[in-house]
């Protein structure tokens, strides 16, 4: 199953019943939510999150950024950071973006949020009182 007027079609449902169904929105009886639901967890459906991203007016992609110039000591502490990011982002549907940005040139940073590519951003940077993290 790939699309929602599929499963509308094999369960006999409108697209807009099935839709209500994954949006969690509408009236929509507790017998034919959970007949959804289970078609889709056995049929192994995955939304299409470009088209959600459309509906929801969300991307669904969280940037990351990080200092261009970081010294190499640095680098165990933004892999560890990166790795947290991408796992939380994840859980929720999320891809992430990296994009490197430096005192001089923030024109990747400009670029992606004026292109509304990411939802969000972080700035991952260590803190200059903390030494160098080290393996």
């Amino acid at each position: 199953m790939k699309k929602l007027s599929d499963i509308a079609s094999a369960l006999g449902l409108s697209e807009t019943t099935v839709s209500r169904v994954l949006s969690g929105k509408g009236r929509i009886s507790p017998a034919t939510r959970e007949r959804v639901l289970t078609f889709i967890q056995t049929s192994g459906y995955k939304p299409n999150m470009i088209a959600k991203g459309l509906a929801q007016q969300r991307t669904f992609n969280l940037c990351a950024l990080i200092p261009r110039d970081a010294a190499t000591l640095h680098l165990p502490f933004f892999q560890y950071c990166l790795v947290g990011i991408s796992e939380e982002a994840s859980r929720r549907d999320y891809d992430v973006i990296v994009a490197l940005v430096s005192r001089e040139d923030h024109s990747q940073v400009r670029r992606i949020l004026a292109a509304e590519k990411a939802d969000a951003s972080c700035f991952c940077a260590p803190c200059k009182t903390i030494p160098p993290f080290r393996c």
